[in-house]
């Protein structure tokens, strides 16, 4: 085994390849195997991580489905404006329709009117 000193940390090899591990020991800290949770606050801190991934993807999926309903919304809201276009254009028509109508009717009424007075003077001469 081989002992380096680096301040107040001492590191240990072990040389069997089939137990290959590090350990660090400091003054104040307990022995931990590096890569393994062992120490006190690499697992919370797995934990915890995880737990925040969790909340993260359940915000995600929350702020998809309003996305999503505001979506559906918008897509009836236009629907319902383009029906109500339609109808307006269609009410346009059917009131140029009925105004040229009138005007039609007005103008035969007029000429009846015109052709009747003529009428009337021929028959009074």
């Amino acid at each position: 085994m081989k002992t380096n000193e680096i301040g107040s940390k001492v590191m240990e090899t072990d040389r069997n390849w089939e137990k290959r591990r590090e350990v660090i020991k400091t003054d104040g800290m307990k022995e931990s195997n590096i890569g393994e949770k062992g120490e006190e606050g690499r697992g919370k801190e797995g934990e915890n991580k995880k737990k925040k991934k969790v909340k993260e993807k359940k915000k995600n999926i929350e702020n998809k489905k309003k996305w999503e309903k505001k979506g559906e919304k918008k897509k009836e809201e236009k629907k319902k404006k383009e029906k109500d276009e339609e109808e307006a254009e269609e009410e346009k028509k059917e009131n140029k329709k009925k105004g040229e109508e009138t005007k039609q009717n007005k103008k035969e009424e007029r000429k009846e009117e015109v052709e009747e007075k003529k009428k009337k003077r021929e028959k009074k001469e």
